[in-house]
């Protein structure tokens, strides 16, 4: 391999992400744009339609509108494991449109910061999504149901 890696062939692989993703299973998201509006209490329009991925640095979702990168939001995150919720801020980092749904669009969104304790959630969230116990469950689920179904 080139030590310039400009002049490498190979491709990049490298990732420069802070906190591992994970599948949000049994998470909800609710979100709104933060303003002056939402801070007396209108204008709160929930437009998140799905939780995708889940780190402690932040999020993915799918949206019913288009977002702009840089808005300011407020999340609200229930777990459905810990009957439990997170609070926090965060900001809109991109926006990509469906391919085939050309209504919905992918968002990725950063925390702004977190609380251990909120940290601890998710992390304990992720452990439990990757546990033996789990990956047993869910997989008697898939042998004895209907196939899971993903739709955004």
């Amino acid at each position: 391999m080139s030590p310039n890696p400009a002049e490498s062939s190979e491709p990049m692989t490298q990732n420069f992400r802070k906190h591992p993703r994970f599948r949000a299973e049994g998470v909800a998201a609710r979100m709104y744009l933060k303003g002056i509006l939402t801070g007396i209490g209108l204008g709160r329009t929930n437009v998140v339609k799905g939780t995708l991925n889940l780190s402690e640095g932040g999020l993915m979702i799918s949206a019913r509108k288009k977002l702009t990168a840089g808005a300011r939001v407020r999340l609200s995150l229930a777990i459905e494991k810990f009957n439990d919720t997170i609070d926090c801020d965060g900001e809109i980092r991109w926006c990509r449109q469906n391919a085939y749904k050309r209504d919905l669009f992918y968002v990725g969104i950063r925390f702004d910061s977190m609380g251990s304790s909120d940290q601890k959630k998710i992390i304990g969230l992720r452990d439990w999504l990757n546990s033996p116990e789990y990956r047993a469950r869910t997989a008697a689920r898939r042998k004895d149901g209907p196939p899971m179904e993903i739709s955004f």
